[in-house]
């Protein structure tokens, strides 16, 4: 069988005023940068490259690409068009159009029960987005494609703004709707945005290169057996079950102490001085859990640490939020009802969930550098 002619990509240089064009030639196992002396450089295989790619993209400069020969130390670096970084990625490994079609088909299966939940409680969630989260869903189910992931996106983003931003069916001014039905939706929006930036994330091309060294490592039998980031992020899990958890036994001790001065009960069969105990009590469970998982399981769980710090990353901007709600009222504590305990309308304000998917969506790329860094150390 006659071997394919290679293609050629030109890149403008980044590295130099300049801006010299670098050419990379694909051939069908092997990738090649020359210099515009069109002297050999650097050769990379196919199953290999991925590891040393990286893209970017910035007001300045664009889009760009970088080879990392080593981290720090030597790189080369170019601008990048949108069709260059089609044709690199499409050069690598990646999954099969089944694969593909699998995951969009779970995500689709998701958003339609999501859909599902928005029908069954009408007083809370509008029924008109439940429709469309369920057609959304079913159109991902029994018509996957990758441009799903940017309808699933847009879609979430839609009824995540939607749900914050509003009151209720009945009443779309969140002024007039009380805390105990605004709570869900308040809850509800901020998951969704949240997981609308994970479905944009998926469509990104550093994405697709994890991927490619994914497929890479599957073939090479390589398996992480050991994970600083998992170990730090599973003592970050224990430090904080402990903080939870004294804090919930001190909200109630002095449960009777700040009674006094709790208003109506805002979520039906739970008193307002409890509701901190409530939520730090659970989150102190949850975190001991994830602690000793993290801990203890021979093969780093990756996915489950980063679950587990979105959990208290969550929490903790909720909580700032929350002091900065009642800080003229922790002193005396009696005047303190807690961080949950009032004004839970005000966790819905605009302030809230941009801080909180901000913080999220730094976490995950801070997550995600630090996880490829750290693989890229052990496969050596």
């Amino acid at each position: 069988m006659p071997r394919k002619a290679p293609s050629y990509l030109q890149f403008p240089s980044l590295d130099s005023p300049g801006r010299e064009r670098w050419t990379i030639s694909l051939e069908s196992d092997l990738l090649t940068l020359s210099d515009p002396g069109s002297q050999r450089v650097l050769q990379l295989h196919r199953e290999e490259a991925a590891r040393y790619m990286r893209f970017t993209f910035d007001l300045f400069r664009g889009r760009t690409i970088s080879l990392i020969i080593i981290e720090g130390v030597k790189q080369y670096s170019f601008a990048c068009s949108r069709e260059q970084m089609a044709k690199l990625l499409g050069w690598l490994p990646h999954l099969s159009q089944e694969e593909i079609e699998e995951g969009v088909r779970r995500s689709g299966l998701i958003m339609a029960l999501l859909g599902v939940f928005h029908i069954l409680l009408p007083a809370m969630l509008l029924w008109v987005w439940g429709v469309l989260l369920f057609a959304a869903g079913l159109a991902g189910t029994l018509r996957p494609s990758s441009r799903m992931c940017a309808v699933n996106a847009a879609v979430l983003f839609g009824v995540g703004l939607w749900d914050l931003l509003t009151g209720s069916p009945q009443d779309i001014r969140p002024w007039n709707v009380p805390p105990e039905h605004r709570w869900l939706a308040v809850v509800v929006g901020s998951a969704f945005l949240m997981w609308a930036v994970q479905q944009l994330s998926m469509l990104g091309p550093n994405r697709q290169l994890r991927i490619s060294r994914g497929i890479r490592d599957r073939r090479v039998s390589f398996l992480s057996e050991q994970s600083r980031l998992v170990r730090r992020l599973g003592f970050a899990n224990l430090l904080a079950s402990a903080v939870c958890g004294a804090y919930a036994a001190a909200m109630l001790a002095t449960f009777f102490a700040r009674a006094a001065s709790a208003g109506p009960a805002l979520i039906p069969g739970l008193h307002p001085a409890l509701h901190d105990a409530v939520v730090f009590g659970a989150v102190a469970i949850l975190a001991l859990t994830a602690g000793v998982v993290l801990l203890c399981r021979n093969v780093p769980p990756y996915l489950e640490a980063k679950v587990s710090a979105q959990m208290l990353l969550a929490l903790s901007v909720f909580s700032v939020w929350g002091l900065v709600f009642n800080g003229y009222s922790i002193l005396p504590l009696a005047g303190f009802v807690g961080i949950f305990g009032a004004n839970l309308d005000r966790f819905s304000g605009p302030w809230v969930w941009i801080s909180l998917v901000l913080c999220v969506a730094l976490f995950n790329r801070w997550f995600a550098r630090s996880l490829d860094r750290e693989l890229e150390e052990q496969r050596g």
